[in-house]
């Protein structure tokens, strides 16, 4: 949504609940701001759209929509644990391993209104095979072994040669 968008879903969700001096009031702005805010002339704030959110008694994605989620998640320490979860597990396909990820679900024993089960709980099983050996690490041993292994002088040699 652009700030035009934004300003217009403000007003009507503002619209019959409040003027807009209330709602300035109540997120500690003047009546101005708010003005501009729904005319799109100026894009308030994240922390301002989170306040008229709540005042409004809804939330920020009510307001701008997923892309709230887009500004308040960091991506780069995402995108940085990706990237070495990815050369771990080359440096261990480079070593013969064949490495497989899979759910362990614990579901729900109620469905939603949709049908659907509800997951509310699971665990990752890791599984390396080599020469016809498997072994299985839960998530928190695989953590715990990739650990160990990123700090080993074959895996840092290997990363500098694969960089």
């Amino acid at each position: 949504m652009n700030k035009i968008e934004i300003g217009a879903r403000i007003k009507e969700l503002r619209k019959g609940k409040m003027t807009q001096q209330e709602l300035a009031d109540k997120i500690r702005k003047t009546e101005s701001s708010i003005r501009k805010y729904e005319k799109g002339l100026v894009l308030a704030p994240l922390d301002v759209l989170e306040e008229i959110a709540k005042a409004l008694g809804t939330t920020p994605i009510d307001i701008i929509g997923a892309e709230y989620w887009d500004t308040k998640i960091d991506v780069e320490p995402l995108a940085e644990e990706v990237s070495s979860l990815t050369n771990f597990e080359n440096y261990l396909k480079s070593l013969g391993y064949s490495i497989t990820t899979e759910y362990d679900q614990i579901l729900d024993s109620y469905q939603e209104d949709n049908g659907s089960l509800v997951v509310t709980d699971f665990t990752l099983i890791h599984s390396l095979m080599k020469d016809g050996n498997t072994a299985t690490f839960s998530d928190e041993e695989y953590a715990a072994f990739r650990h160990d292994i990123e700090k080993s002088i074959e895996y840092q040699i290997w990363k500098k040669q694969n960089q």
